[in-house]
């Protein structure tokens, strides 16, 4: 049985609440397109097919594969999950916060020839949200352990974890560079 998550089930009912909010309707609503649907005979469908912009990529895409993304990111990058004030008060932002984006499932990035833009953004956004934290909380115990060694000993196995450190610190600033890249790249066209 699945281990219950209070706060992953509270977030993801503010999320479901927010979208049917007035914001994302006039975000979705703003990018639509009605284009003529025929049928397999060649006669005008009564309803035509709809379809939404992508913000990033400018494609169009069936309505289920779009999302509304927040231009900035509910849970900040530089500081993750504050408190549900704060969560609930960036959730609900006005709609120029907001941009609808395409968000299809991983199985159908071939048809689509790549990644949906949301998935990469996101993908962004938390990769350097968790590089972020890592940086944040490691940085200060090595400066702590360094003032409180006193041994040799001690120090010497320091200066090696803080080469390790150093040595990781710098693959993910540098995967942080990369990443961002490909979404340069990606999002350029």
């Amino acid at each position: 049985m699945a281990k219950w998550n209070q706060t992953s089930v509270i977030r993801g009912a503010l999320r479901r609440g927010f979208a049917r909010s007035p914001q994302v309707q006039e975000v979705k609503y703003s990018k639509r397109r009605e284009v003529p649907k025929y049928k397999k005979d060649g006669t005008l469908a009564k309803r035509p097919k709809v379809e939404y912009h992508c913000a990033e990529c400018d494609g169009w895409y069936p309505s289920t594969g779009v999302a509304v993304d927040h231009i900035e990111p509910v849970i900040p990058v530089d500081g993750g999950f504050v408190d549900w004030n704060t969560f609930v008060e960036r959730l609900f932002c006005s709609s120029e916060n907001l941009q609808l984006v395409c968000s299809y499932k991983k199985k159908d990035f071939d048809k689509f020839g790549k990644p949906s833009c949301h998935h990469i953004k996101t993908q962004i956004e938390r990769t350097t949200r968790a590089l972020r934290v890592l940086i944040d909380e490691t940085i200060p115990d090595i400066e702590d352990n360094i003032t409180l060694t006193r041994d040799k000993k001690d120090l010497k196995q320091l200066n090696k974890d803080l080469k390790k450190y150093n040595k990781a610190k710098q693959t993910k600033e540098d995967k942080l560079v990369e990443l961002e890249q490909l979404s340069k790249e990606h999002f350029k066209g």
